[in-house]
């Protein structure tokens, strides 16, 4: 489980959520274009959109990156988020500081489908656990999946997979269901 707000994290997360919940105004029916006024929903949602885009292009290696990149777990975050602002204010019980819990309650209210909450709960656990695989294997904070095929397969034997190129389809597959998801929102 997706816990980063422990404590008074929590607190002062929940503070925030409180505000920017009272801040909107209902559901987000479209993003705005240029041809109509938007509305403070449509505008936070096109500020997640941009946050993403400029995430990616900014990165010299997106490609092979767990955290930012195509598919990968920030995709799903920022999918849980976009959801939980459009219909936060008018749902209370969607306000979950957690991305699992998140999944969860959207599932709950209907808001998304069972098979999405699922395809996402796994992938973001895969893609969590790999972050973490590849932070052992270097040493320090990584997100990118290396190169050196030493390191794959060091990284794929952590995870359970028997090679390097086990572990290159699994993402690819885990990366290819996230972004068409997250495709369907933004």
């Amino acid at each position: 489980e997706d816990n980063r707000f422990g404590g008074f994290g929590a607190e002062v997360a929940a503070l925030v959520a409180e505000e920017a919940f009272d801040y909107l105004d209902g559901p987000v029916t479209r993003l705005a274009g240029p041809e109509s006024p938007a509305s403070p929903n449509a505008l936070a949602l096109e500020e997640i959109f941009r946050y993403k885009e400029r995430a990616e292009r900014r990165h010299d290696n997106a490609e092979r990156d767990v955290k930012v990149g195509r598919g990968g777990i920030r995709e799903v975050e920022l999918f849980a988020q976009a959801l939980q602002l459009t219909y936060g204010a008018a749902q209370p019980a969607l306000r979950e500081a957690g991305t699992l819990g998140a999944l969860a309650v959207l599932a709950q209210a209907e808001l998304i489908s069972e098979e999405i909450r699922d395809d996402l709960t796994r992938a973001y656990a895969f893609l969590r656990t790999l972050e973490h695989r590849l932070q052992i294997v270097h040493e320090q904070q990584a997100h990118e999946l290396a190169r050196p095929v030493r390191e794959l397969e060091i990284c794929a034997q952590r995870l359970g997979l028997p090679d390097a190129g086990a572990l290159e389809a699994e993402l690819d597959r885990t990366r290819t269901r996230v972004r068409a998801i997250y495709d369907m929102l933004f």
